[in-house]
């Protein structure tokens, strides 16, 4: 299974395009705001992406018409978008579209659109020892919204 994550505030020049070899998870979980609140429009989605910094790769190609930028290169410019949405608080492009492009194999694929999600903590954890990096984009949708996702 690999997944490609898309995130996009309407401009497809500003999206951030998370490929498949940077992913390592991603989780969504929808469930009630708060559990003595048992009313259908208070419910909440999140969701958490893991993915990998990474390091000491050899230049590569991609096809997917997005870039030509090397693995290395692709994923820090990556990194640096998300830690500055994650900053963005209260600003205009604060909220932001996720999707989640699922290859199953076999030709079977899953496609998730979640609308209107923010930032809710950016971690990044960085080892010497291990020698690796990794990152951990914990997401919110916002409340009160009609359409919240999408599956196809």
């Amino acid at each position: 299974m690999k997944y490609n994550v898309k995130i996009s505030k309407g401009n497809e020049n500003s999206a951030i395009n998370i490929g498949e070899d940077e992913i390592i998870e991603v989780k969504y979980s929808i469930g009630l705001v708060s559990s003595n609140d048992f009313a259908n429009n208070r419910s909440s989605i999140e969701m958490e992406i893991k993915g990998k910094m990474i390091s000491n790769l050899e230049e590569r190609k991609f096809e997917d018409g997005i870039d030509n930028d090397s693995l290395y290169t692709r994923n820090k410019k990556n990194i640096i978008s998300l830690a500055e949405w994650a900053e963005s608080y209260m600003k205009e492009d604060d909220y932001r579209n996720v999707e989640v492009f699922v290859n199953l194999g076999s030709n079977k694929k899953i496609e998730y659109k979640f609308m209107n999600m923010f930032v809710q903590e950016f971690l990044q954890e960085l080892s010497i020892e291990k020698g690796i990096g990794i990152f951990i984009l914990k997401l919110r949708q916002k409340f009160h919204q009609e359409d919240k996702m999408k599956i196809k």
